[in-house]
């Protein structure tokens, strides 16, 4: 996922789509899944580590930690903003403004 989320940011997302051919194919990789398909906890795994996150990262170009974290603060019940060190990598991305630390500190002055 690391490896796609990098080459969201110069791939076309009709590319990115395709990577089971021209990555999983191509080099002959198998993709390991922790539970059977057919497991209601494999759907939800599956949603939160590959497909939001991937989602996420075709469509705002982005590293793939950076689309799960912020993919799990948009999901958090009553999140109002997003706090990280690395804001600039999430401005534009979301719906919750993403602020420094210190800028969060400096709301309360």
């Amino acid at each position: 996922m690391e490896l796609l989320g990098q080459l969201s940011f110069i791939l076309s997302p009709a590319r990115l789509d395709a990577w089971q051919s021209w990555l999983i194919e191509a080099h002959r990789l198998t993709v390991i899944w922790p539970l059977e398909p057919h497991e209601l906890s494999m759907v939800s795994f599956r949603a939160e580590i590959f497909d939001r996150p991937y989602a996420k990262m075709k469509t705002h170009r982005m590293a793939f930690m950076d689309a799960l974290v912020l993919n799990l603060a948009e999901r958090t019940p009553g999140a109002e903003q997003f706090v990280t060190w690395n804001a600039h990598h999430f401005k534009d991305k979301s719906t919750l403004p993403a602020l420094t630390p210190e800028e969060y500190l400096m709301q309360g002055i």
